[in-house]
């Protein structure tokens, strides 16, 4: 019968393919570095198993930041500022105003209704006129921003 035949034919088969995606196991490598100093091994043990939590990377209140200085869309002379509002605390808080500052000018903004929850962020467009001040030196690098902020239930 040709059944034995196929079936040695199929476990050699197999056997070859699980050689071949095993592979064989790499030898591991010899170094030519001399075996470390004791002292060393001693200033490894005595350090402290557990690192120190890390202080946090990143502003912890809330704050503002100029994103771009725009052409003003109905009137050229104007100015669209595009401040981001970001709240990186745990809490819900409320923006309640914000005064954007640059050289010896300024433009005070009021805010209604603009609840940011924690860690997210909002964009909005301020408009300012050359009648609020040199809008020739407005620019990102020179411009402040002071918050109107409360946070908390």
């Amino acid at each position: 019968m040709s059944m034995p035949r196929v079936t040695r034919s199929i476990t050699v088969a197999f056997v070859a393919l699980a050689c071949a995606c095993g592979g064989a196991q790499p030898e591991p490598a010899v170094s030519d570095t001399a075996a470390p100093d004791p002292g060393e091994k001693a200033e490894q043990a005595s350090a402290p198993d557990m690192a120190e939590p890390a202080a946090p990377s990143g502003p912890t209140e809330p704050y503002a930041k100029l994103l771009d200085i725009k052409p003003g869309k109905d009137d050229p002379a104007d100015r669209r500022a595009q401040v981001e509002f970001f709240n990186p605390t745990n809490q819900t808080c409320d923006f309640n105003g914000y005064t954007l500052r640059w050289g010896d000018s300024s433009k005070e903004m009021p805010l209604e209704n603009v609840r940011i929850p924690a860690s997210n962020s909002r964009q909005r467009f301020l408009v300012v006129h050359p009648s609020d001040g040199d809008i020739g030196s407005l620019s990102v690098e020179s411009a402040t921003i002071e918050l109107k902020v409360q946070c908390g239930p």
